[in-house]
């Protein structure tokens, strides 16, 4: 994602990220569909990431600040114009 953001000035993000922040809560069928997406991502993670040693709660709330972690810098790096923000969350 660094790499994708330097290429395109910070301008690439996230559709989902932008409908929530422009479109919520306004309009319910957005705030639903949002809603479920980022909870698909969330539950995609979760499961790559859950094991022997990593119990479905543990794995639910790491991927949840995964998905933090990532869209925060997709924010930043709009900002700043720079593909800094996903170096520093590691994503």
């Amino acid at each position: 994602m660094a790499e994708e953001s330097a290429r395109t000035d910070g301008s690439s993000g996230c559709p989902v990220a932008g409908i929530a922040l422009n479109s919520l809560p306004m309009v319910a069928s957005l705030a639903t569909a949002c809603r479920e997406t980022m909870s698909q991502w969330a539950d995609y993670i979760a499961q790559k990431v859950t094991s022997d040693r990593v119990g479905a709660t543990t794995a639910r709330n790491l991927a949840i600040r995964i998905l933090m972690a990532f869209e925060g810098a997709l924010i930043l790096a709009r900002v700043y114009q720079s593909p800094e923000s996903f170096r520093i969350a590691g994503v």
